[in-house]
């Protein structure tokens, strides 16, 4: 196997050679070839990206073959005038150059269109490993034997105890030194070339002791395999995994025969059986409280603080405590029974202050059972309703508590707890913040300003616009970052950005790429990005470039959904999110040293120009999307990209960033574009996984050459079509709506968007007539569903794999399929309406599906109903 600079992924199998792009496979064969008569061991690439691969045929004679770019059959080469003869296996480098090993047990290289020899094996004694470094490659023998080569083909034999002096037991990987004594490996057995693979041989038995490392520094960790072995070293623990059961699962497998390491650091395995792919997950949070309680019940974390170098929280099970000099964990046992304990707060260490129901608790000695206030009875409200939900100290030792009714304040110690007046009784209070003069309130309603003299009723102050721009949204938590901008987690409208003197705020929501419009919280780190606690992930935003993450279980936290009031930021900037199934610390240096480009743009190394205008020719043209636009004559009308590496996405959303307000979609990684910018322009995708989330963004730049007349009036062409966006899309709704009702020739005249109603589960009904009045729109997906249904996207799979065993995403897919099959065969309508009329984005993947769900495209299903209603 190799992996090319263009993203490719390419196979030496038998019969072919074998291109992989992350979704599909494609063969390149030799002219004539009978199928499987040639067997590929090796491959490698020149500066100029042709392949060159090793093939054995039936007569056991290897032959060297190319690839030429662009080209679809393999070519064999002549033998004896640039390249030697027989052939045994090629090794791939960087820039361009190659080494090629002979049955004589010679090394050639071949470097911009030329062959040296470098180097002959003594008394023809077998080459079984190379290992370049900067300086040298050092060829291992079949007997044990290392030479070091240097660059002018001087060689030297090193004894394998010198080679250990040199290379050490120990192999470094970013300041992580692996033992492998520990795995009694030494290091004169192991060896990896410059893209790791094996090299081949038809009868090797001490090859199948062959150890080879593939460290992936940036996240400490090293895959060490052998034939029948695969282990994971993981640095930051010293850890070992085993995932060598793998192999078990492949019965014809018969070990590894050939590796490479993608950049991500997934480990892709050759064998008989095809192709094992191993993905890690990077753990860069320490899990607090994962255990259960005495009834076998999860904690479910509420408020968490920091008090007396221990760390408390609230749950459902009571107070926890984990202190940071002896990592011990445990619960705290007071007299008191708790009945709803949520905020904690600690502003010295004088007092530890818990929140339960309605009354407060102020703890000077976790031993000792605390002193106890209580909220003051309301005629408004049952005081079983009253709750705290936040607190905070201010500079003359107040402590002000933000209530499920409103503020309420403790002016001394010796005082009782009483409420402050104020018009909006209702609204919660979520979070209290310190503020000029006074204190910001993160309510239900909004943000809402009480000065410290005047109280509710100030009339002038500097938050009046923000109180003003926040009226009726929800917002739960909110940062002010070191320029005085303010960040606002809002449930609804995403996360908010607000400056002082301005006029309106940005939002950051499901619109703008972030993945949620509902968040908990929000903090800063050192390096300015944003971290939002979600009931469906842990976000990570970075606001200069717009880019944002999502983390979850699958990345090493306790869990997905996180609760509430579940936050906490120490002094250090370490933070803490509670979730159902316990405490995530992370410190986000740890973070960035574990995935340093977790905020930056997705890994997507290159995308592919598939063919302009019909012409079906594959690779017209391949860059890496950072350092090539795609060059586009200015009579071209149509192209289609295809994007590399993209398998784990189902949706793609893509739009000029001239024209950023009308996305297109398409749910394969090949991009139809058929509306091209007059002039330079970046084509903006971002893509969302299984679950609706969205994952990530590329822009890739196109550059238009100019052609004459030709460009003038392609010019005028899509001017007109980008001032007709607005008016576009309003179209598209108003068909939608009414194409069937007013349409002369349709059969439908008032027949609604009927779908079947199979199941009479009321969450189901209810579903399918959220589903049935918006069918007709194609931007109704799972996060409009689930919103519609007032439930997370997380809860809405869970349901819907319960009661019907799938995902919402199959569910809205099937049901647009359904109407669409009625409409095709009770109406008159075109193809192109029906897709409409069904919320399908295009009709190429409208006809796609539908084959796939029906066995035909709509168009042969209405005629096969054509056909039958003439016999009739």
């Amino acid at each position: 196997m190799h992996l090319s600079d263009d993203g490719y992924l390419w196979l030496a199998t038998l019969g072919a050679l074998v291109r992989f792009d992350g979704t599909d496979f494609k063969a390149f064969m030799p002219t004539n070839a009978e199928p499987k008569s040639i067997n590929f061991t090796s491959l490698a690439f020149d500066e100029k990206g042709k392949v060159y691969a090793v093939g054995t045929d039936p007569l056991k004679q290897r032959r060297l073959y190319s690839l030429s770019h662009g080209s679809i059959h393999l070519q064999p080469v002549k033998m004896g005038e640039v390249f030697p003869k027989s052939i045994r296996a090629l090794i791939p480098s960087e820039a361009g150059e190659f080494a090629l090993v002979t049955e004589e047990e010679n090394i050639f290289i071949f470097a911009e269109g030329t062959i040296t020899k470098v180097f002959s094996s003594p008394l023809l004694t077998p080459i079984t490993h190379l290992k370049p470094t900067p300086e040298y490659l050092f060829i291992k023998t079949i007997s044990g034997e290392i030479y070091r080569l240097d660059r002018k083909g001087n060689a030297v034999r090193v004894p394998p105890s010198e080679f250990a002096q040199q290379v050490g037991n120990q192999f470094q990987v970013a300041s992580v030194d692996i033992d492998l004594t520990s795995k009694n490996i030494a290091a004169s057995d192991c060896f990896f070339p410059t893209q790791p693979s094996l090299i081949p041989r038809a009868i090797d038995p001490i090859l199948e002791n062959a150890i080879f490392a593939f460290p992936f520094p940036r996240a400490h960790l090293t895959w060490i395999l052998q034939k029948k072995s695969i282990s994971l070293f993981d640095g930051m623990d010293q850890n070992w995994l085993d995932f060598s059961t793998l192999l078990g699962s492949f019965p014809k497998a018969q070990g590894i025969k050939c590796a490479v390491m993608d950049p991500s650091g997934q480990i892709w395995l050759g064998t008989n059986d095809g192709i094992i792919a191993i993905k890690p997950t990077f753990s860069f949070s320490q899990h607090l409280f994962t255990d259960r309680d005495a009834k076998g019940n999860a904690y479910s974390f509420r408020g968490i603080t920091e008090w007396k170098g221990s760390l408390y929280a609230n749950s459902y099970s009571g107070i926890v405590k984990h202190s940071f000099s002896d990592q011990n964990s445990n619960l705290l046992q007071p007299k008191i029974k708790f009945n709803h304990l949520l905020a904690a707060y600690s502003a010295t260490d004088t007092a530890l202050w818990m929140a339960d129901g309605q009354q407060l608790y102020r703890f000077y000695d976790t031993d000792s059972e605390p002193v106890v206030y209580n909220l003051p009875q309301s005629d408004s409200f049952p005081y079983n309703s009253l709750e705290i939900w936040s607190m905070l100290q201010d500079q003359k030792k107040r402590l002000w508590l933000g209530t499920s009714v409103g503020l309420a304040v403790l002016d001394s110690l010796e005082s009782k707890i009483r409420f402050v007046e104020s018009k909006d009784t209702t609204a919660k209070i979520n979070h209290i913040s310190q503020a000029k003069d006074g204190l910001l309130l993160c309510s239900s309603s909004g943000i809402q300003y009480f000065d410290f003299a005047h109280g509710f009723d100030a009339a002038e102050h500097q938050y009046k616009d923000l109180q003003t721009l926040t009226e009726g949204i929800p917002i739960y938590h909110l940062w002010e970052d070191e320029v005085g901008t303010f960040w606002l987690a809002s449930h609804g409208k995403g996360l908010l950005q607000w400056r002082p003197g301005e006029g309106d705020m940005k939002i950051w929501d499901e619109g703008t790429g972030l993945g949620s419009n509902h968040f908990h919280a929000v903090y800063e780190d050192y390096r300015g990005s944003l971290w939002l606690p979600s009931d469906d992930g842990l976000y990570v935003l970075d606001p200069k470039s717009g880019r944002a993450i999502r983390l979850t279980k699958q990345n090493g936290l306790t869990d997905s959904e996180f609760n509430r009031i579940s936050h906490y930021r120490d002094e250090k900037g370490t933070l803490y999110f509670g979730g159902v199934a316990g405490i995530n610390r992370i410190t986000p240096v740890d973070f960035y040293r574990f995935v340093p480009d977790t905020v930056e743009q997705l890994g997507w190394d290159s995308a592919n120009l598939l063919y302009i205008d019909g012409n079906n020719a594959e690779a017209i043209q391949s860059f890496p999307v950072a350092n090539h636009p795609i060059e586009l004559d200015a009579s071209v009308t149509n192209v289609n990209v295809k994007l590399l590496n993209l398998m784990d996405f189902t949706l793609f959303e893509y739009t000029w960033k001239s024209a950023s307000d009308h996305w297109e979609k398409s749910h394969e990684p090949i991009l139809h574009i058929s509306h091209l910018p007059s002039r330079s322009d970046e084509l903006l995708v971002r893509a969302f996984d299984d679950l609706g989330n969205y994952a990530g963004s590329i822009s890739i730049p196109f550059k238009v050459r100019p052609a004459g007349w030709i460009y003038t009036i392609i010019s005028i062409l899509l001017v007109c079509m980008v001032v007709s966006i607005p008016g576009w899309i309003a179209y598209r709704r108003w068909f939608a709506k009414r194409i069937l009702t007013d349409n002369p020739y349709s059969k439908l005249t008032n027949l609604p968007a009927e779908l079947d109603t199979k199941h009479v589960d009321p969450f189901m009904e209810k579903m399918e007539e959220v589903l049935k009045e918006n069918i007709s729109l194609p931007e109704f997906g799972v996060s409009q569903l689930s919103e519609a249904l007032c439930l997370s996207r997380k809860s809405l799979y869970r349901k819907t794999n319960q009661l019907i065993g799938k995902n919402p995403n199959d569910f809205i897919k099937e049901k647009r399929l359904e109407y669409a099959r009625k409409l095709l065969s009770i109406s008159e309508l075109n193809i192109s309406e029906i897709t409409f009329r069904a919320g399908f984005s295009s009709s190429s993947y409208f006809s796609n599906c539908y084959k796939k769900h029906y066995g035909l495209t709509p168009k042969e299903h209405r005629k096969q109903i054509s056909a039958k209603s003439k016999n009739v």
